[in-house]
């Protein structure tokens, strides 16, 4: 009887893991999709110039990156009962996550084009990196000491204020750790560090801290998990309400009560802020605590989107870019600046023009397009995943 109940708790662990990780890749595809294609030619969060319909879409997006780096590290404690194990494991495949970022993720998802001149580091970038760190700390510390240092470094990191340009000719280094920066390592090409690794491992090394929650039985787990979600939002809301600490953009009264709302909630995410973690991460552990009540057939197709990540990842990425190029030139527009390379032509592909753009109803309905061919591929996958067990499956 005790087995079955463990086994019971642990399906049910694993259900809202995947069930919350599957709903961050969905609303990260819509994130995706409106930068390729949308017409909108200002910043989603620029207050001066965005519509509620922009930024809404943009700041639901938030919730994607930090959610699955902190269910990343919930995953890690998992598998190794918290224990450290597998570590060497862990590097590898940190290795390789930050290896097709360079080597794909940019040049075959984002360009289109090998030769391209301009290297994002991005979430799957500092995935990786994360890993690589949380396979050292797990090694030589305790879980509960492992989230001591996660939770140091998301309270503490916007207090750091040192920025890449004071550390000279380490500068780069600097800025791949811990700042927003773009520099470059030699002629004709360009590295963006949009997600420098240091404060995302704090997220991650909070998820691993935090992992023996998810031990737990549900109707244990879940009322935690909920009460610990509404207390980050409530300290959001007020540490934001005070203005004192915690994000370096402050919030400003605007035209009307939504727009300022939207200058609320509208906190710095490169790199994250406190403020914008708790803004983010208060939610997902409320979903975390509420996943296990979804219907039975959203939730299915949420978990099954959840077991295959990177394989949804690596997918969708060359999908949306192949549907904006067919929309570019269904419309009438050249479609060879979005496969040249952005040194060359001084711009990047996002950026090259907003006349071949779609408007807002057009973004959403390519969104649900992508998805609709998304999922049986992944369905697929995740059939062939779980009847070979082949070990290089385990890097995808």
């Amino acid at each position: 009887m005790h087995q079955q109940t463990a086994s019971r708790a642990t399906n049910l662990r694993l259900t809202s893991i995947d069930i919350v990780r599957g709903l961050a890749m969905v609303v990260m595809a819509l994130d995706h999709i409106r930068e390729f294609v949308s017409n909108a030619p200002f910043d989603p969060t620029d207050m001066s110039q965005t519509t509620p319909a922009y930024f809404f879409t943009r700041w639901i997006t938030h919730l994607c990156a930090p959610t699955f780096v902190f269910l990343a590290g919930v995953s890690v404690f998992l598998a190794s009962a918290g224990e450290g194990r597998g570590t060497g494991t862990l590097i590898s495949r940190g290795l390789w996550l930050m290896l097709l970022e360079v080597a794909f993720v940019t040049p075959l998802g984002w360009a289109f084009n090998l030769h391209y001149g301009f290297v994002r580091l991005q979430v799957i970038w500092a995935i990786g990196g994360s890993m690589i760190l949380l396979a050292l700390a797990a090694r030589v510390a305790a879980p509960r000491i492992v989230l001591a240092i996660g939770l140091a470094i998301v309270l503490l990191h916007d207090g750091l204020n040192a920025h890449a340009e004071i550390f000279g000719a380490t500068a780069p280094a600097w800025a791949v750790l811990d700042d927003f920066q773009i520099f470059k390592p030699w002629p004709g090409h360009v590295i963006a560090s949009i997600y420098p690794v240091l404060p995302w491992f704090g997220i991650m090394a909070t998820g691993y801290g935090m992992g023996g929650l998810f031990q737990l039985p549900a109707e244990r787990r879940g009322p935690i998990l909920r009460n610990l979600g509404l207390t980050m939002i409530a300290a959001f809301i007020a540490l934001r309400a005070a203005q004192i600490y915690g994000d370096p953009k402050p919030w400003h009264l605007q035209r009307d009560g939504l727009f300022t709302l939207m200058s609320f909630l509208n906190c710095t995410k490169y790199p994250p802020s406190l403020l914008y973690t708790l803004m983010t991460l208060g939610p997902a552990l409320l979903l975390l605590g509420l996943a296990e009540r979804l219907p039975l057939v959203l939730a299915d197709r949420l978990v099954l989107l959840g077991r295959v990540p990177l394989f949804f990842y690596l997918l969708h990425l060359p999908l949306y870019h192949a549907l904006s190029v067919l929309v570019v030139w269904a419309r009438g527009y050249p479609v060879g600046w979005m496969f040249v390379d952005a040194i060359t032509i001084g711009h990047t592909p996002l950026s090259a023009s907003t006349d071949y753009g779609i408007g807002f109803g057009g973004v959403y309905a390519i969104w649900v397009c992508g998805l609709l061919l998304l999922y049986p591929a992944c369905k697929a996958y995740a059939r062939i995943k779980r009847t070979r067990r082949h070990h290089w499956m385990t890097y995808l």
